[in-house]
């Protein structure tokens, strides 16, 4: 009976911890035309997530373009 409320409390505890983004679907306007798109809300500083994201997609060898046109990378 211990364990198991003992993990019910850790387990509410770390529900808590786990709201570090926000996300959701959105829609985005690229060449007059409104695209369906996936929107996330950082704690972090947007330089952070801009690298982060440049080292994923350079480790899955998807591009390693540094071109940004109006706030999208190409």
């Amino acid at each position: 009976m211990k364990n198991y409320l003992l993990t019910l409390i850790a387990m509410c505890a770390l529900s808590f911890l786990t709201h570090a983004q926000d996300a959701g679907q959105g829609t985005v306007e690229i060449n007059k035309i409104s695209q369906p798109c996936v929107k996330a809300t950082y704690s972090i500083s947007a330089d952070m997530v801009e690298g982060a994201l440049k080292k994923k997609f350079s480790d899955a060898k998807l591009g390693s373009s540094s071109k940004a046109t109006d706030g999208f990378r190409v």
